[in-house]
């Protein structure tokens, strides 16, 4: 008697290579969408930063404006550099987080907030002008601080030894 070949022995082992594959697709390509979406996410989280930082140096680019105008009216006025920095002094206790200190040359910095802890810090110089023509201010420091403490988490539960246990 003559045996017969059964087509479905031939098709069981393709059929399991296609199912795995087809597996493999489909976890690769959920993997690849879940990339996507962190990647996107954070995108927004740094446009978004971007965005408010600009505001704020804008917002302070105003304030300079704002000095710049005082300084050459306070300057014109002033028959001394004494004088020219009473006015100055006087002017920034009237604006809010703005500080004036006394030295050679004198600074003039204030704050202005980048979101919920951080600031953007602006600090001028103000040499006396001599002559017309000279500049009122040199800009020393126009950065980004950090108001709240960084605490790093050390922990890694990932293993209990025994000896924490109390074994």
């Amino acid at each position: 008697m003559k045996k017969k070949n059964s087509p479905m022995v031939g098709l069981g082992i393709p059929s399991l290579l296609l199912i795995f594959l087809v597996l493999c697709l489909v976890i690769f390509s959920l993997l690849s969408l879940s990339s996507a979406a962190a990647d996107e996410k954070l995108s927004q989280k740094i446009a978004d930063r971007t965005t408010n930082y600009y505001q704020v140096s804008n917002a302070a680019n105003d304030i300079l404006a704002k000095w710049d105008d005082f300084f050459e009216t306070a300057w014109q006025q002033a028959g001394s550099s004494t004088e020219y920095y009473q006015k100055i002094k006087k002017e920034a206790s009237s604006m809010e987080s703005t500080q004036f200190t006394p030295g050679d040359p004198p600074v003039l910095s204030w704050q202005t907030p980048l979101g919920e802890s951080q600031i953007l810090s602006v600090c001028l110089s103000l040499p006396y002008p001599k002559e017309e023509g000279d500049c009122f201010y040199k800009i020393i420091e126009w950065k980004i601080e950090n108001t709240d403490d960084w605490n790093p988490d050390w922990s890694q539960p990932v293993y209990r030894s025994q000896e924490k246990e109390g074994k």
